[in-house]
């Protein structure tokens, strides 16, 4: 304003861009200090709603990008769909007690602040902000690693998530060590159902987040909604390999994939049954379809609760491309198998795996041609319970050294064989357990039981066949769960030598080059591995209580070996007199009372009957009968026992009567002796005076 220059501003009612120039107006004047003061109070106002709008603009960025990525915020964001569908779900992020009802009190996603490898994220923490912060896509030292998400609760925690773990980590050092694939680790994220499974995967260092068992529309599945919206959310910006907590892997998946990973959008596992592929083990190239896809499997499932997997293969198609031409069909229920290369109805390009490589359990019942020596995995799809899961992948050779399984092996105990009828097999069941239990062993059991008094057809109609795979003889894990005696798979020995000697992931025939990970000189891990293999056997025709049997365990000829393989338990001792002294005849503890062969066995095994519960799937122990002291035990005497200690009073008491009157009749011998050498010494006898006899002869001395 220096010089005297004016300031020209339009007035109400000028017009365009046009400027009033009255020369009588001067900002010196009372009218132009008064308009400049108002002028100068409109700029400070400006300047202050500049100032902290630029501040609200800067968060309200953060929340659009946290919506826009995360997906999880604001259901238009994630879904913008139809008014119909606005009409079902107005919010599904509702907020929980512990949280402020004010979005804007929620820490920021890109806040930038620590977020810790297992988060609940009651905060309202996102998925993808949890993956950046972990994972981030431009690590300039790092490329991003393959992400592999499972689903879990606090149980499965603890086996197969478990197992998936330390497969994973055992497969990222052996591929470092050998120079396979591009550099990429691989990451295993477990997407949790409930606080238990966040606490158990960060006892175990699993990466792990809770925060979808928050925001659960009422109308999705606990186990649905966090593989739904952790794959529409993720495969906006990542790649994803799916993978049930339930697939057990041997050996390295990635060069059965890659090459399809390059030209495909899609890769997934055969599954035979209800026309699907199996959603349970599958990668998926990042894409907006991709993600549409699930979102769609979404909007499906909040009309009608269904599995996952159903609604997308129904939109994906693939129930039509088994459909075989009539002219072709054995039957007119004949299927084909999926088609190993397709596009999908949305156009995404599916590969399905060989269903050889990797395998269901379920194609135990299937798909019985199905070949099994190239076999990378194993799906245990509907198998019964997570105890019988967890056993029947380790009795198959899937399971991985979680918590030192395999190299840190127990001493065992065994059978040369299982068979009789349900009564012997029973008590020979109880015995080993007994046996396992008292000398701190695990039971070994056999690969296989029979059955000689199973009726000769099934429920139906079939031929009964005899013979069961031990985990559909006996439940064995659930004998296990509730007896507290550690059961391990009939092929342990074999597999604990395999780890032991370094058999590697990364193929058949290959020794892992990975170093640290044993905790002592190769020469010890040798000799144990070579250890799994000695048996000492002990024959059972000779001995006749479980007291002998212990004793006989706990000898120093025994007690040091690695295996004790109980021999001849079937065949009753050769003399007569000691056939009461049988296993069979032993006295078995009440603890053992509800230990049985599995429900109807005679009926074969189905996809969800490996082993059948009359009830409840759970083995019980009588209220107050567990397990009784060791001296006790030892001191109860067996029926035979008590037999042959009554007849031994019987013939004590009966030998002490006839000594008595033994006794009676040498004192009547002695004194008819004596009288007799009296007569001969004296010669003659005289009768008393008066006649008679009256007390006997008596002696006369001259």
């Amino acid at each position: 304003m220096r010089g005297g220059a004016s300031i020209n501003l339009p007035l109400p009612g000028s017009s365009g861009g046009s400027h009033h120039t009255d020369p009588t107006f001067s900002p010196f004047s009372r009218a132009g200090r008064k308009l400049g003061l108002v002028v100068l109070v409109a700029l400070l106002i400006v300047y202050s709603l500049t100032r902290s709008g630029s501040g609200s603009v800067e968060g309200g960025l953060a929340q659009r990008r946290e919506e826009e990525v995360g997906g999880l915020k604001e259901v238009g964001e994630v879904y913008p769909e139809e008014k119909e569908r606005e009409e079902e779900v107005v919010d599904y992020r509702r907020p929980t007690p512990d949280e402020d009802d004010d979005e804007e009190e929620r820490p920021s996603t890109s806040s930038g602040g620590s977020l810790s490898k297992t988060l609940l994220a009651k905060d309202g923490t996102t998925f993808t902000s949890y993956l950046d912060y972990h994972f981030p896509l431009t690590s300039p030292s790092q490329p991003a690693p393959h992400l592999w998400l499972t689903l879990s609760d606090g149980h499965w925690a603890t086996t197969g998530t478990h197992a998936l773990h330390t497969f994973v980590q055992r497969l990222n050092s052996e591929r470092e060590a050998a120079g396979r694939g591009d550099g990429r680790r691989t990451e295993l994220v477990v997407l949790c159902l409930d606080e238990g499974c966040v606490r158990n995967c960060e006892e175990r260092g699993v990466y792990a987040y809770g925060g979808y068992q928050f925001t659960r529309p009422e109308k999705i599945l606990v186990a649905t909604w966090p593989k739904l919206a952790g794959l529409i959310e993720v495969l906006k910006h990542r790649d994803v390999f799916f993978v049930d907590s339930d697939v057990a892997f041997k050996y390295d998946p990635y060069p059965y994939m890659e090459k399809y990973m390059k030209t495909h959008d899609l890769i997934a596992q055969e599954n035979e049954a209800f026309d699907h592929f199996n959603t349970g083990w599958m990668w998926m190239k990042k894409s907006a379809v991709t993600s549409e896809a699930w979102n769609q499997v979404l909007k499906r499932d909040l009309k009608k609760v269904s599995r996952d997997q159903n609604n997308f293969n129904e939109i994906l198609g693939t129930t039509e491309l088994r459909h075989c031409d009539p002219s072709d069909c054995l039957s007119p229920t004949s299927r084909l198998p999926l088609k190993m290369d397709f596009t999908a109805l949305n156009g995404l390009k599916v590969h399905i795996l060989d269903a050889g490589v990797f395998r269901s359990h379920h194609f135990e019942v299937d798909l019985p041609m199905t070949q099994r020596h190239e076999s990378v995995s194993l799906h245990m799809t509907c198998g019964d319970d997570a105890l019988t899961k967890e056993y029947v992948s380790k009795a198959q050779g899937f399971w991985g050294d979680v918590k030192g399984y395999y190299a840190d092996p127990p001493k065992l105990l065994t059978i040369d064989h299982l068979s009789g009828n349900r009564t012997a097999l029973i008590q020979k069941m109880k015995i080993l357990l007994m046996a396992a239990h008292y000398t701190s062993r695990a039971l070994l059991p056999p690969s296989h039981a029979t059955f000689t008094d199973l009726p000769p057809l099934d429920s139906s109609g079939n031929p009964t066949i005899p013979v069961r795979h031990i985990f559909s003889s006996f439940p064995l894990p659930h004998l296990q769960s509730a007896l507290g005696v550690k059961i391990v798979e009939p092929s342990y020995p074999s597999l604990a030598s395999q780890f032991l000697v370094g058999a590697s992931v990364l193929g058949k025939g290959r020794r892992r080059k990975d170093e640290g990970w044993w905790r002592g000189s190769e020469e010890e891990r040798v000799g144990l591995a070579l250890e799994m293999h000695e048996v000492a056997e002990l024959d059972m025709r000779h001995v006749r209580s479980f007291a002998e049997l212990h004793s006989l365990l706990s000898s120093p000829s025994f007690s040091t070996a690695r295996t004790i393989r109980l021999m001849n338990l079937d065949v009753s001792p050769n003399s007569k007199l000691s056939t009461p002294t049988n296993w069979a005849h032993w006295t078995m503890p009440t603890t053992l009372s509800n230990v049985k062969p599995c429900y109807r066995v005679w009926d074969p095994p189905s996809c969800e009957a490996i082993c059948r519960f009359e009830g409840r799937r759970e083995v019980t122990v009588p209220e107050g009968e567990g397990w009784e002291a060791l001296e006790r035990v030892l001191s109860r005497k067996e029926k035979w026992e008590v037999k042959e200690m009554e007849e031994r009073v019987k013939n004590r008491e009966g030998k002490e009567r006839v000594g008595l009157m033994l006794e009676d009749q040498e004192a009547e011998e002695e004194e008819d002796a004596v009288e007799e050498e009296a007569v001969a010494e004296f010669g003659h006898l005289e009768q008393e005076k008066g006649g008679g006899k009256k007390g006997g002869w008596e002696k006369v001395y001259d």
